[in-house]
């Protein structure tokens, strides 16, 4: 819909997505996941 009423010659990335929902996913990932709480532990090694 957004490409519709853009200009063609002038679009960029920015115009076609709205960041927020993008950033906020990776903030989620990465402060829920598993995966990145156990890779937060220390290496007892």
């Amino acid at each position: 819909e957004r490409m519709t009423t853009q200009d063609v010659e002038a679009i960029t990335p920015q115009t076609l997505i709205n960041i927020r929902p993008v950033v906020a996913a990776i903030k989620e990932f990465f402060g829920t996941s598993q995966l990145s709480q156990f890779m937060d532990q220390n290496n007892p090694l």
